[in-house]
């Protein structure tokens, strides 16, 4: 369960929240932390909304564990949901290295487990949050193995943060490319495989399959030029571009 306590006017505009053993994702009062982060930012200019995230130091013991990571990134999601620009959202992981309540190693102690959100607010009599344009940091480009069209896992969060974007009227462009490793026929239906593919898990993650435009460019269109005949890595993609009306 994530909890949350809003510090006082006169102390830093930080919002605090809790998680269950094991657990990185947001309970229903994680979402109206979210909420009120944004709802606050919304009321006022922010210039940057850190979040750190934390683990006691039993989950800190388990090797290859990075619940820190997971914890700020599902605040992170929420946030972007809400209206706030992921381009001043910043993640500071603390594994078990910076506990609230002070334990020996291999304690479960739920103080520990938690995110802080902390906002940086230019202006405190501004009425409007300044807002960014989708750009090349928010817009992913997925890389895909030779000859497949599989996503690996370290590619799901940035599709995760594109569809965070997303908002009625917004319209998704996926173009899937290959390298010229193989018979064009081939490749032209891998390229199809792979926008597909990106297409999946978008809507998986709330964006309507009608909001998507698919394309397959085969080995037409590469990232970085070869002669044919060629395993090129930076070749192997799916290329996204998010275009919304104006608001």
């Amino acid at each position: 369960m994530l909890l949350a306590v809003l510090a006082q006017p006169a102390a830093a505009h930080q919002w605090v929240g809790y998680f269950e053993p094991d657990k990185a994702d947001l309970s229903t009062r994680g979402f109206v932390v979210a909420r009120e982060v944004a709802a606050y930012c919304l009321q006022r200019r922010c210039t940057s909304v850190r979040i750190d995230a934390h683990t006691d130091s039993l989950e800190a013991s388990r090797p290859g564990v990075d619940l820190d990571l997971q914890r700020g990134r599902s605040m992170l999601l929420e946030l972007v949901r809400q209206g706030v620009s992921p381009s001043i959202i910043s993640i500071r992981r603390h594994g078990g290295s910076a506990l609230a309540k002070p334990t020996v190693p291999g304690i479960d102690e739920p103080l520990n487990r938690r995110v802080t959100v902390d906002i940086v607010v230019a202006d405190p009599t501004a009425a409007v949050m300044p807002t960014s344009p989708f750009g090349h940091s928010t817009m992913p480009t997925v890389f895909f193995p030779a000859g497949s069209g599989e996503i690996l896992p370290e590619w799901r969060f940035a599709l995760q943060l594109l569809a965070a974007q997303w908002r009625p009227g917004c319209r998704i462009d996926i173009r899937g490319r290959t390298d010229t490793l193989g018979a064009p026929e081939a490749n032209q239906r891998l390229s199809e495989e792979r926008a597909e593919g990106v297409a999946r898990i978008l809507v998986s993650e709330g964006v309507p399959y009608d909001a998507l435009r698919l394309s397959g460019d085969g080995e037409r269109a590469l990232s970085k030029p070869s002669a044919d005949g060629v395993a090129e890595p930076l070749n192997r993609t799916a290329a996204m571009h998010m275009s919304c009306p104006p608001a």
